[in-house]
């Protein structure tokens, strides 16, 4: 089964937000990332950045602080561009955890039909039936902004089965 078959629903999404380039129809889209040669020789932009500010409640200290989130918004054929490769990585990496002993375990940014009020129930069922076990719970603060790019493209090329990405 071929990857681009698996993809041929392209989840092309309008993005409605003013960058430096303009909005791109679907059909221009689709057929500008699905070509390697037009990756090769793009020229990104850099990404926008607005800070998100969210005020959170502390029932401990009966104060609100603002949570400040930066929200970095990339340019439209960029985004496309994202977005595509995206479902290639997520199609191999399901695919490399279906059958895995942990396959279940691993919740984030997987498309699983359900929120995560349904998988904390399971969890808290689970804990219940299971009486004696330890639950961990992780947040880990910045990941994204402090991942180590060497590590990431290693394991992008095992979730690919690729020995090296592609110039």
């Amino acid at each position: 089964m071929s990857v681009k078959n698996e993809l041929t629903d392209y989840l092309y999404k309008y993005r409605g937000y003013p960058h430096f380039d303009r909005e791109i129809s679907q059909k221009s889209a689709q057929i500008y990332v699905q070509n390697p040669r037009n990756i090769e020789s793009h020229p990104f932009y850099p990404f926008l950045k607005q800070v998100q500010t969210t005020p959170r409640y502390n029932p401990k200290e009966h104060k609100t602080k603002n949570k400040k989130r930066p929200i970095l918004y990339a340019s439209h054929t960029d985004s496309h561009i994202y977005a595509w490769y995206g479902q290639i990585l997520n199609f191999h990496y399901e695919q490399l955890i279906k059958d895995s002993p942990i396959g279940e375990c691993i919740l984030a940014y997987r498309t699983l039909g359900k929120s995560n009020i349904h998988f904390a129930k399971e969890v808290f069922d689970q804990i219940e039936e299971r009486d004696n076990c330890t639950a961990l719970a992780l947040d880990l603060s910045s990941f994204f902004d402090t991942i180590d790019h060497n590590n990431l493209k290693s394991a992008w090329c095992e979730v690919l089965g690729e020995q090296q990405l592609p110039l």
